[in-house]
Order: C-alpha cells, then sequence, then structure tokens
C-alpha cells in the first residue's frame, strides 16, 4: 500500500511541473506581445555609429561600394559626420562621378571647412573640371586665412597659367603674372625649392614670352626633383615648342621611363613620333592612351593613320569606319573612300585579282557617294565627283575586258599619233631656227626668200624658244 502512496505522489508531481512549464510558455508569448518592437527606422538610428565604424574600415580596404553601402545605412539613420562624407568624396573621385564627389565635398566641409586634404582635392577637381575661376577664388580665400598652406600656391599657379592662356589684355596679363610671383614668394617660405612651385611657376612665364625665366625656373624643378615626369615632360614640352626635337624627344623618353604610363608625355611623343611618319613609334603610345582614355578622339584617329601608315588596311578601315559612326565627320568617307579607290586597288596582292578590285572600287564609290548626298553642292570639278566618275569606268572595264583593251589600244594610238605630230613640229622649229629649212616644195624662188630673212629668222624663233 505504501509502494502505491509513493507511486502516486511521483505522478502528481511530475503532472504538476507540466503544468507549470505550460504556464510559463504561455506567461512569455504574453510578456512578448506587451513589448512594442522596434521600426526599421529605430534600427538604423541604433546601429549607425556601428555601420560608420564599417564603411571607414571598408573604405580603408579599398572596398569602395561596400563602403558606400555602410554610408548611406549610417546616413538613413540620421548620423552624418566628417568621415562619412569625406570618404564618400574621394570613392566618388576615384569613380569619376564628380555631381556625386562635389556634394560630399560640400557636406564633408561643413564639419571640417579648414581641412586641407579636403580642400585640395576638392579645388583640383574643380580644376580638372575646367572650373578655374571657382577654384582660384577659394583657393585665394584659404591661403588668405592660413599662409602656412603653401601647397595651395602649386595649385593657384596652375589656374593662373589657364587664366594666362585665355587673357589678351596685356594689362590683365601683367595682374596675373605679378599675382602669381607674389603667392610664389609667400609659398616659398613655408616650402622652399618645391619643385612643383617652380614647375609652374616656369610654364607662365613661358606663356608670358618670359623665356630665360621660364628656362631657370623649370631647370631648377628639373634640379629639385629629377625624377619628376611631370617637369620632366614639361621641360620636353618647352624644347619642343623652341623648335628644338632632338631634346623635347629626349626629355619626353626621360619622363615615359619614369613612368610609362603618364599620359601627358604619351601624348607629346606621340605627336613627335607622327610628325616624322614614324608609325612604329607612334602605335604602341596611341594604344596605350586610349587603354586609359578609351574615348580619346585624337588617340583614335591616330591609331586609324598608323595602321593606314602601315599598310594595315584591314585595321585602318575598321578604325575609320568606327571614327565615322560615332562622330559623324564626313572628312573619314573621304579617307576610307581613298583607301579602297586609291590604294587597295592598287595592292600587289590584288593585282591579279579583277573581282577583288572592282569590290574594293564599289565600296569607294559608295563612301564618296555618301559624301556627294552631305554636300549637294559640289560642283563638276568636285575631285569626289570626278573620282566617282573613273570609278564607274573601272568598274566598266572590268565588265567589258575587251571593249576596255580596244579602247586603250586606240587611246595609245592617239597618244603616238599626237607624240609624232609634237615630234614633227619641234624638228620644223628648230630647222626654222638654224635657218637651214629646205622649200617644201623645192622652189628655189622660195629658197631664195628663205635665205633672204635668214639674218632675222633665228632671232625671232630664238625668242620664241625661250
Amino acid at each position: 500500500m505504501k509502494k502505491y502512496v509513493i507511486t502516486l505522489f511521483l505522478l502528481l508531481l511530475i503532472v504538476s511541473c507540466g503544468g507549470d512549464k505550460v504556464v510559463e510558455k504561455k506567461d512569455d508569448k504574453v510578456i512578448k506581445d506587451l513589448v512594442p518592437q522596434k521600426t526599421e527606422e529605430e534600427i538604423l538610428v541604433e546601429e549607425a555609429p556601428e555601420n560608420e565604424k564599417k564603411g571607414v574600415e571598408a573604405y580603408k580596404n579599398r572596398k569602395y561600394d561596400e563602403a558606400l553601402s555602410f554610408f548611406e545605412k549610417a546616413i538613413n539613420g540620421k548620423r552624418e559626420s566628417f568621415d562619412i562624407h569625406n570618404s564618400s568624396a574621394q570613392i566618388y573621385l576615384e569613380k569619376k562621378d564628380y555631381k556625386k564627389a562635389e556634394n560630399s565635398f560640400i557636406q564633408a566641409r561643413r564639419f571640417k571647412e579648414d581641412d586641407k586634404e579636403t580642400n585640395l582635392l576638392f579645388t583640383n577637381m574643380l580644376i580638372e573640371l575646367k572650373r578655374y575661376k571657382e577654384a582660384a577664388e577659394l583657393l585665394e580665400t584659404i591661403f588668405a586665412k592660413d599662409a602656412t598652406f603653401a601647397e595651395v600656391a602649386v595649385s593657384l599657379l596652375a589656374i593662373y597659367h589657364e587664366f594666362l592662356k585665355e587673357e589678351s589684355d596685356s594689362k590683365k596679363r601683367e595682374h596675373l603674372i605679378k599675382k602669381a610671383e607674389e603667392f610664389a614668394q609667400k609659398a616659398l617660405k613655408e616650402i622652399p625649392g618645391d619643385a612643383m612651385l617652380y614647375n609652374n611657376l616656369g610654364r607662365i612665364y613661358y606663356i608670358a614670352q618670359k623665356k630665360p625665366l621660364a628656362f631657370y625656373t623649370l631647370s631648377i624643378a628639373e634640379k629639385n626633383s629629377p625624377d619628376s615626369p611631370e617637369i620632366l615632360n614639361n621641360l620636353g614640352w618647352y624644347y619642343e615648342s623652341e623648335n628644338n626635337s632632338y631634346l623635347a624627344k629626349v626629355y619626353y623618353e626621360k619622363s615615359l621611363k619614369k613612368d610609362s604610363k603618364y599620359t601627358p608625355a604619351l601624348k607629346n611623343m606621340a605627336r613627335i613620333h607622327m610628325s616624322s611618319l614614324n608609325y612604329k613609334g607612334a602605335k604602341p603610345l596611341f594604344e596605350e592612351i586610349i587603354k586609359q582614355e578609351p574615348e580619346n578622339h585624337e588617340a583614335n584617329y591616330g591609331l586609324a593613320l598608323c595602321y593606314l601608315g602601315e599598310f594595315d588596311y584591314d585595321n585602318a578601315v575598321k578604325s575609320f569606319e568606327a571614327l565615322f559612326q560615332k562622330y559623324k565627320k564626313d572628312s573619314y568617307l573621304l579617307v576610307l573612300g581613298d583607301i579602297f579607290y586609291k590604294q587597295l586597288p592598287k595592292n600587289e596582292k590584288y593585282l591579279d585579282k579583277p573581282e577583288k578590285q572592282k569590290e574594293f572600287l564599289t565600296k569607294a564609290k559608295g563612301f564618296f557617294q555618301s559624301y556627294k548626298e552631305l554636300h549637294p553642292q559640289l560642283g563638276t570639278n568636285s575631285d569626289v565627283l570626278m573620282a566617282i566618275s573613273d570609278i564607274d569606268m573601272q568598274i566598266q572595264s572590268f565588265q567589258n575586258p575587251q571593249e576596255t583593251k580596244e579602247l586603250k589600244e586606240d587611246d595609245k594610238k592617239e597618244i603616238d599619233k599626237d607624240k609624232l605630230e609634237e615630234l614633227k613640229k619641234r624638228m620644223k622649229e628648230q630647222d626654222e631656227g638654224d635657218g637651214e629649212k629646205p622649200a617644201e616644195n623645192g622652189s628655189t624662188d622660195d629658197k631664195s626668200k628663205e635665205e633672204s630673212n635668214t639674218d632675222s629668222k633665228p632671232a625671232e624663233k630664238s625668242g620664241e624658244n625661250a
């Protein structure tokens, strides 16, 4: 009996415990329902500091898209800071999204208006966008507030160089030069011997026609920074402007040895090679420029000319066709027409392939016809219309080879006949000039008349021949 009582007690205890668990679960659910849930906006606000931290870390590791994502979340969480906007500006600058970069720079300057790195990056972006007036005003304001921020003067001199290129008024030009010299003198107290300062001042002196000062300052720049591709390139430009192509080439080569991808030197060196028709030398330079600047029109045109100069007609045609499709310059139609009209048909590979020559001529006519449609005012003596007419004749010759052969033989006979008549005429004139021309009909009277005039005729003929 005692055993049964104990068993019953244990069963009741187990049931009692189980019941407590069920009640406990119910209580948890009730409590959870009573606690208000956080909104998405509140979560963003709560996580904003962590998102900013993660964004800055991603930026340092050059994970730009990830960084921008974290910064966006932080901003949506009503958190803004100098680091968020400054880092975003530099990312957009790297992506060449200048509109967003400018907005981020402006927001960053709300937190730190005098931050040197931010101001330099912002003004250099304005310079790159050719917004020189805005950049100059900002830099002048910064330098007026802090004369120790001497790096500002380097950018200012670059802007004044651009102002001088456009300014024609002599008094305004002198004023700009004077301002540039003043900024340079103040800056050199803080950064004595700064190579880029001398470099930019030298460029100003050159455009101001103060060539001895230009050479002097550029030489100091080279001495203080002999490995700078920019300074070496500018010295090359100086020599080229002075018609010393040899030294220009030397300095452009020096610049590219220091940095084989330095775009200004690539462009200048390519121009030097093209001026001497060195297509082999210019071609890899244009290819490198296009890698860096795929939309560079001049580089794409230069590469097309290199293909043509090296008789690589397939690539030349592809390049000029691409240029025409993109820029719609009708001059490219003339180049393409000329390739198919004058060059390909006369290429030794196709001299014994009349069908191929006919194909080339047909294409040439198409290009010339397209040009004609764009210029309906062309006169009858236009080279284009004359080329179309000649192409028609050549195509006709492929269709009627026998007739063309006979025409060519007739033409040859006419040419020979004309040559014979011309020879007779010259012989007649020569005989008359020597006073020894016999009478055509053998009459002695005629001969006597000729002899009586021998004193005057040679002189007359001599004058005509002369």
